[in-house]
């Protein structure tokens, strides 16, 4: 059909996992707006976070495709191997939301805050935000170096923005 979207269907995991109990991470999609049908609401491939499988080339068959319609205010739970995009706005209403990303500890973050940290920014946190955007978990740029130890001691986090590079990369 020319009018069905064209959907991006991914995952937020990096791996496709099927046993629940090994589950890397959780998305929370925190409802601003009600999610409707019309509205562009978030779409999932129904059964898709038991496949063991990652989406990328995978033709994704329309009748598979559950739409997460929720009220304002409303929180959508999926898991991070959960196939999705978001769905087509047809009726033009505003569809915003939050998403708050959780995975384990031992998961790196997917956007690297540290060093696409604004000079500004950097001088507004003090050190235990430091630590919460990732500032003393960083991988050395010698990875012959104690690749497996990238937890630095937070009292080593710079002071000065212009020790950052310096930081960052020995």
């Amino acid at each position: 059909k020319s009018n069905e979207k064209k959907y991006r269907i991914h995952m937020d995991s990096r791996l496709p996992i099927s046993d629940f109990s090994n589950t890397t991470h959780i998305v929370a999609l925190i409802c601003i707006d009600d999610f409707t049908k019309t509205n562009g609401a978030l779409v999932v491939v129904e059964n898709s976070h038991k496949n063991n499988a990652n989406p990328r080339n995978k033709k994704i068959n329309h009748s598979q495709l559950k739409t997460a319609i929720a009220p304002k205010g409303s929180i959508i739970f999926t898991t991070g191997q959960t196939w999705h995009d978001i769905g087509h706005n047809l009726d033009g209403k505003r569809r915003w939301g939050i998403i708050a990303y959780y995975s384990r500890w031992w998961i790196k973050p997917t956007f690297d805050f540290v060093s696409n940290c604004s000079k500004k920014t950097f001088s507004m946190c003090n050190n235990i935000q430091k630590e919460l955007l990732g500032f003393n978990s960083t991988p050395p740029s010698k990875w012959s170096i104690k690749k497996h130890k990238t937890l630095r001691p937070k009292t080593k986090i710079p002071k000065k923005y212009s020790d950052l590079n310096n930081y960052l990369y020995n």
